[in-house]
């Protein structure tokens, strides 16, 4: 064997090597990342909605009813608020469902349950289309894909509502878990030429339809958008698409008549401010412009540096021609402003912080996703654009960089920066025992059968990560009403501490 053979395999091997310790490294910087925010989920309670939703879950184990009979409360609770609150149908099942808010001791296992699914989808789904989809390099799809998934759950702007909030994070991150796993059924049903496995995905993407079918509008809207997109792609390319017509048909016949249409809906949309259609779009189209650029700081740029060093070698070695990229990120643009369309046309605002959070965490594939595009694009258009990058990089430089740049953007903009520190910062400070001691407090009081008109103290501590939402002064407010449903009392109110 040559000399130059044998230096061009010890080069690839030490490559391997090399791209094998970062991808150990990014998922020790994952995991170490993630258990803070694990740790802390054991030292939250429910609150606001939960207490809306769950009462007759509650009322049922608490009178000692049985299995059946507790399950049977819940299911009418469910049907109750599809009938008089919101056509979700989903979100109404797993919210009047939620034994972690009835059993305060288990509600951390909601947040796991939300986390979780969450990292899976979004890892499964990245994974699917870098390296099963776009046929890259093992070892640099899975450190891409972790590394997407970790700026995700880090600076997600509203975390009490993403994942730690049992009813707002459930059929809102949930919901849109789920769309990442029809994606992913999908693919695997149309890539797969194995009978069993296209059974089996196909009957997954027929039951995540008709969950998604039941969620919240942003994710519901988005899927038919995406649905669509997919089925017209598919019928340009003459392939052939009947399952996926099939998906379609079920998804908006689930979303639009059982949901959207449903009679609970139509009470509610008389008593709000509306936009219109078209003031909906250009209202969602202007906002998405905004927070575009309000949440483009040095994490996102670093962030997006380290995807185009990794991923530009990848683009340029794919078998496909990266047509029309302006119009690729004009309609991506489009399906990430959407989601907020539905709130501006029911309520004329861009959405509370739960959907605030789905559009975050599209932001990264909004990003990423233009970025690799037009760097495929150019790659193949300019000759000298495709010799820069055809060269192989050092990964693990790469992904050393990036974590020390992480780091400095702690320095920069403090520990309260992302969730993982803030998280950690609440748990070393005392302020997540201290919260849940109040808690329970509160709950004993609740308890009581003697108290009839409940006063409880205001929280002394608020840490970020697990606050939400808290009942008022004014005892009329709902949010003191559904706890007084809930336990059962004629009141119950808030004491404001004395300064």
């Amino acid at each position: 064997m040559r000399w130059k053979e044998k230096e061009v395999i010890m080069l690839s091997v030490l490559h391997s090597k090399q791209s094998k310790t970062a991808l150990g490294i990014i998922l020790v910087f994952l995991v170490m990342a993630l258990i803070p925010l694990f740790v802390i989920a054991h030292f939250n309670y429910p609150c606001s909605d939960d207490f809306a939703f769950a009462e007759a879950l509650y009322k049922g184990i608490s009178s000692g009813n049985s299995f059946r009979a507790i399950l049977y409360g819940a299911w009418e609770e469910s049907v109750h608020y599809y009938k008089n609150w919101q056509g979700c149908y989903f979100n109404n099942v797993l919210s009047s469902f939620g034994l972690v808010i009835a059993v305060p001791r288990y509600y951390f296992l909601g947040t796991y349950l939300i986390i979780i699914s969450f990292i899976a989808a979004s890892i499964s789904f990245f994974r699917t289309i870098t390296y099963r989809v776009c046929k890259w390099d093992s070892e640099i799809s899975w450190i891409c894909t972790v590394l997407i998934t970790a700026m995700q759950i880090l600076y997600v702007p509203y975390p009490s509502e993403g994942f730690y909030w049992y009813v707002g994070a459930s059929v809102y991150t949930l919901a849109y878990a789920l769309l990442l796993f029809l994606g992913i059924t999908l693919i695997i049903f149309y890539s797969n030429k194995k009978r069993s496995i296209r059974i089996l995905s196909g009957l997954a993407a027929l039951l995540s339809t008709f969950m998604i079918g039941g969620s919240n509008y942003a994710t519901g809207l988005l899927t038919a958008e995406l649905l669509v997109l997919a089925f017209l792609w598919m019928l340009m390319r003459k392939k052939k698409c009947l399952f996926l017509g099939i998906v379609s048909v079920e998804y908006l016949i689930c979303f639009v008549y059982f949901n959207a249409l449903a009679p609970s809906n139509a009470g509610r949309m008389g008593a709000v401010e509306s936009l219109g259609v078209i003031g909906s779009i250009l209202a969602s189209l202007k906002q998405g412009a905004v927070f575009l650029k309000e949440w483009f700081r040095l994490p996102v740029l670093f962030f997006l540096a380290a995807v185009l060093v990794l991923g530009a070698y990848q683009v340029s070695r794919m078998d496909f021609s990266f047509r029309l990229p302006g119009l690729v990120t004009v309609l991506s643009f489009g399906l990430f402003c959407s989601m907020m369309t539905p709130p501006f046309f029911a309520g004329a605002t861009w959405g509370p912080g739960r959907l605030i959070n789905l559009i975050y965490f599209s932001y990264y594939f909004l990003l990423a996703g233009n970025l690799l595009y037009w760097t495929g694009w150019a790659s193949h258009k300019y000759e000298k654009f495709c010799s820069f990058t055809q060269k192989e990089i050092k990964v693990l430089p790469v992904v050393l960089c990036f974590l020390v740049s992480l780091v400095i953007c702690l320095k920069i903009y403090g520990l309260q920066s992302t969730n993982s520190s803030s998280a950690l910062l609440s748990l070393a400070k005392g302020e997540a025992a201290l919260y849940l001691g109040e808690n329970e407090a509160r709950w004993e009081i609740y308890e009581d059968d003697a108290v009839k008109n409940a006063e409880v103290e205001d929280f002394s501590v608020k840490p970020y990560v697990l606050y939400h939402d808290d009942i008022t002064e004014d005892e009329t407010d709902w949010r003191n009403s559904a706890v007084a449903n809930f336990f059962g009392k004629d009141s119950v109110r808030l004491v404001r501490q004395e300064e």
